[in-house]
């Protein structure tokens, strides 16, 4: 329980402090359902049956151990996809609203059009394959600007950063 707990709260927030203990507390409930797995199995073997509310008590405890192994499968395999998306917050700071901003990638794109005066968007990803970050925009006077916003993005690599839209049509990375 304290496993999940601490895993919703690294889903929201994102915190990467919280890996660590997080992977800790899913590998002890692994571990726990193979304990609970050998209690079940060196149960059913017994020649001689041990007292009927011990054996049903003992029973549930060991199928809820062993009901933790999958919740803990599933858990880590959303920590992985969790910890390898690339995550962009991107805020139009430009002084009026964008025609078009897209982003281009290894596997990815994404187009907001128009994007609002001082519009903030989010978006997240998983790159395909190793490559460049790519954007294009189109300010309201007409002019185009494109570049690089990431320099490399590979698969199973994620992170966070922040990108800021300038008013002379720049993207700056806020980290």
């Amino acid at each position: 329980m304290c496993g999940l707990g601490l895993f919703a709260f690294l889903r929201e927030t994102r915190s990467s402090d919280l890996v660590e203990p997080g992977m800790w507390l899913i590998g002890l409930g692994a571990m726990l359902s193979i304990v609970g797995a050998t209690c079940l199995a060196t149960q059913a073997r017994q020649p001689h049956p041990v007292a009927p509310p011990h054996r049903g008590r003992a029973a549930l405890i060991a199928l809820w151990l062993v009901a933790n192994y999958p919740l803990a499968g599933v858990l880590v395999y959303q920590s992985i996809d969790l910890l390898s998306a690339v995550v962009l917050q991107v805020e139009n700071r430009s002084g009026g609203p964008l025609e078009f901003f897209r982003l281009s990638g290894p596997g990815f794109h994404m187009e907001e059009a128009p994007f609002p005066r001082a519009g903030q968007v989010t978006v997240e990803f998983h790159p395909s394959h190793d490559g460049v970050l790519t954007y294009d925009l189109r300010l309201q006077s007409g002019e185009l600007h494109s570049g690089t916003a990431i320099g490399y993005v590979t698969p199973g690599l994620g992170f966070q950063t922040s990108f800021t839209i300038t008013p002379a049509g720049e993207v700056i990375s806020g980290d």
